[in-house]
């Protein structure tokens, strides 16, 4: 069940964060931030084309990559499909945060990076304890 969800999960965000781009594509300016260091202000720069193919990229990369590798060797490994899920919403939330800020200004903000991260280890410690 839980190698399903990650699946369907990293196929549906990543299907949403295209629809995204291609929705507000107009309103980018050519030049964007396409990185941002640990302080999560903006330390790098290019053309949004440069933005569009690495969110492209990424996570379709991530979604095919999730795909294979659950299907071959992810039956009855809940570890492999929980850690495949949450790096699908952190990319997400990156790259939607990322195209946010590049559209309006709104700076990222650290609680929806973490979140899905605290969620990772608590769901890794849960499934190594056995409960």
């Amino acid at each position: 069940m839980i190698v399903n969800l990650a699946i369907s999960t990293a196929w549906i965000l990543a299907s949403a964060l295209l629809f995204r781009l291609l929705s507000v594509w107009d309103q980018l300016p050519e030049r964007v931030a396409v990185h941002f260091g640990r302080s999560l202000q903006p330390d790098g720069w290019g053309r949004k084309s440069i933005m569009a193919w690495l969110i492209v990229l990424l996570v379709v990369g991530h979604a095919i990559f999730t795909t294979w590798l659950l299907l071959t060797h992810g039956q009855g490994n809940g570890m492999i499909a929980t850690i495949q899920l949450v790096t699908a919403t952190v990319f997400f939330s990156v790259f939607w945060q990322m195209i946010t800020f590049n559209i309006k200004g709104k700076p990222l903000k650290a609680v929806w990076i973490i979140l899905p991260v605290l969620l990772i280890v608590g769901l890794i410690a849960a499934l190594l304890s056995g409960t």
